[in-house]
């Protein structure tokens, strides 16, 4: 079986992401009397009325040009950090799926019994933070975040990873 593929992963992450339905600025009211007053006559009519026609990982807040534009940028660096981690993390099964063994199963006709020790592997979170975007500083928190929970979740599944196997499949 191969490592997960890093653009399937990419889409379901991003989808995942947008169906929270985020908005931005958050908890963001319109003003009202003098002060929306004023807010309205800061601005270019154009400008309180943009369409926001795209698909974004956050939702604009209102129809102002500025809270559509902070949406668009804020959502591409997320965007980017997601497709970056992803391949980050694709690229560490990869790396992990070719060094892992399965030690000493025995086989007794159509039945193969694994060792208690299960599937023997080195931990994914260093492998994952070595490809996680680094650049700039701030997304470190990220990457090692998002490492080391695919790390301890993957190195729980494989050290459980024991049994009797059927062969063939029953």
């Amino acid at each position: 079986m191969p490592a997960p593929q890093a653009s399937a992963m990419q889409q379901l992450a991003k989808a995942k992401f947008m169906s929270f339905g985020l908005v931005m600025p958050s908890d963001w009211q319109q003003p009202q009397g003098e002060q929306g007053k004023l807010y309205q006559d800061s601005f270019d009519s154009v400008d309180h009325n943009r369409p926001d026609t795209s698909n974004r990982l956050f939702r604009p807040a209102s129809t102002n040009v500025h809270h559509i534009d902070a949406t668009k940028f804020i959502g591409q660096v997320y965007g980017d950090f997601i497709d970056d981690i992803c391949s980050a993390v694709c690229g560490a099964i990869g790396n992990w799926m070719t060094a892992a063994v399965i030690p000493s199963v025995v086989i007794t006709g159509p039945v193969g019994i694994l060792p208690p020790a299960g599937i023997v592997g080195i931990p994914l979170t260093p492998l994952a933070f070595l490809q996680a975007p680094i650049s700039p500083p701030s997304m470190i928190p990220y990457s090692t975040a998002v490492s080391t929970a695919i790390g301890n979740a993957w190195q729980a599944w494989f050290t459980g990873f024991s049994g009797t196997l059927q062969f063939p499949p029953t």
